[in-house]
């Protein structure tokens, strides 16, 4: 089963990928802003991508057609605070 990254997180990287690119653009030519640096690093890790056409399609893809919530598929898990609790009131 492969990980999934959470939607919540590429959402907001994406989102601060755009920003930082928009205020980047007067700036084409210059060295890329450090901040884009890492958040191109962190989307490559989160889409097992290495580059950021690739990461960037990847996000934007999961954002697209997002998996179904997990809860769906997985049976409930016990609380063992709750199964603790009362095994030893009895």
């Amino acid at each position: 089963m492969a990980l999934k990254a959470d939607p919540k997180v590429v959402r907001e990287l994406v989102h601060r990928y755009d920003k930082l690119r928009s205020l980047d653009a007067p700036r084409r030519g210059s060295s890329i802003n450090p901040g884009i640096e890492g958040v191109v690093y962190t989307l490559c890790v989160l889409t097992g991508t290495r580059d950021e056409p690739n990461a960037l399609a990847a996000a934007r893809s999961l954002l697209a057609h997002p998996d179904p919530p997990r809860s769906e598929h997985l049976p409930p898990r016990p609380d063992p605070l709750r199964d603790s609790a009362t095994s030893t009131d009895r």
